[in-house]
């Protein structure tokens, strides 16, 4: 931590779910870390509802966050919840287990957006790009607006 100039940090998120993830070794390395006090609070990046449940039977903190793949451009976690059971949308069945956004809200799990400009899978970004004209003339007419008051 050294490089980070601190002796803690407030939240450490274990990256990216591993279908071989031993809970209990991640809750002896949360363990030590806490007892440390080197980390203050724990969360996860891309984890599904049940991935959260299988580390929740053996780790002892509360898991706080997961961060997701969320933007304007890529939605999917929010358009499930309105389209569930719904033949004409690729969105209509489960992706993610379960619900993602209903489940963090259940488990008081704050959901933290990676990447909230890029262009969902594709490279770049949906700012400035000539394939989102019209989000492009929202996101300029709502910033011209906010800055005339």
């Amino acid at each position: 931590m050294k490089s980070l100039n601190t002796d803690y940090l407030d939240v450490l998120l274990l990256h990216r779910p591993d279908a071989l993830v031993e809970p209990e070794e991640v809750a002896r390395a949360f363990d030590e870390l806490e007892a440390a006090g080197k980390v203050r609070a724990f969360g996860v990046s891309n984890h599904t509802p049940r991935q959260i449940d299988l580390l929740k039977t053996a780790v002892k903190q509360p898991l706080l966050v997961n961060q997701v793949q969320f933007s304007i451009t890529h939605s999917s976690l929010v358009a499930q919840g309105m389209t569930s059971n719904m033949t004409t949308s690729d969105d209509a069945f489960t992706r993610d287990g379960g619900g993602l956004v209903d489940y963090a809200r259940v488990n008081k799990i704050t959901l933290q957006a990676w990447s909230p400009i890029q262009i969902g899978h594709e490279p770049g970004i949906f700012l400035g790009s000539l394939d989102y004209p019209e989000l492009n003339a929202e996101i300029e007419g709502a910033v011209a607006n906010r800055n005339s008051r």
